[in-house]
């Protein structure tokens, strides 16, 4: 429900968006592999934390603060579209101007009326397509989102075990999907590609395990 999403609680005054880039990652072909957001420590307490010094500040002069990350009923990436920062491609995912569709977002909601920042995007995907036709399963279209096609929620969000049909369409993908924010133009902006620090593997669900594969 976007309108329950998109309203933040009646104390809030002002939304504060913080935009994090991270690395693409380069795999070899016969690599079991996972989304690049997923290399390394857990963007949730990563992101937390770099918002906490805000959260100190906001307290220390009286102010009631709040982060969202990628866990609450608010709608990040509508915020971060509102504060002028980028947009939503076809793909679903938010594209920062700056850094491409590699990022992760992170909010401070807060009591304090903060001046707002006059910039808008009226950036959009225009008639580029390249997500929806690398899209390995079709999931995407000019319409939206099939989510129950999309890798990365059979392979992240679904709760039940894979059916055979879903096994072979995954392939050697263990988290995630990254194959619509690689096709996306503005990739070029996001940080240099690296090879994954496999440090995932062993700090997130089971399914990550790579010798379940």
């Amino acid at each position: 429900n976007f309108e329950r999403r998109g309203t933040p609680p009646e104390w809030v005054r002002t939304i504060i968006v913080a935009v994090k880039p991270y690395h693409p990652l380069e795999w070899n072909a016969d690599e079991k592999r996972y989304s690049a957001f997923a290399d390394g420590d857990d963007y949730h307490a990563a992101i937390s934390a770099m918002l906490s010094g805000l959260l100190k500040e906001i307290n220390t002069v009286g102010g009631r603060a709040k982060t969202c990350v990628d866990t609450s009923a608010i709608f990040e990436k509508a915020w971060a579209k509102e504060a002028g920062l980028g947009f939503i491609g076809k793909n679903k995912i938010f594209v920062s101007e700056k850094f491409g569709p590699f990022v992760l977002l992170g909010l401070v909601l807060t009591d304090l009326e903060l001046p707002a920042d006059e910039k808008k995007s009226n950036l959009n995907c225009g008639n580029c397509r390249l997500c929806i036709d690398r899209c390995p399963t079709s999931a995407l279209d000019e319409f939206g989102l099939d989510v129950r096609r999309c890798i990365s929620w059979m392979t992240i969000e679904k709760k039940s075990e894979l059916s055979e049909e879903e096994k072979i369409i995954v392939g050697n993908r263990i988290f995630g999907c990254d194959e619509c924010l690689l096709a996306c133009p503005w990739s070029k902006k996001s940080l240099p590609s690296r090879r994954p620090t496999h440090l995932a593997i062993s700090k997130r669900k089971p399914r990550m395990n790579i010798d379940k594969y």
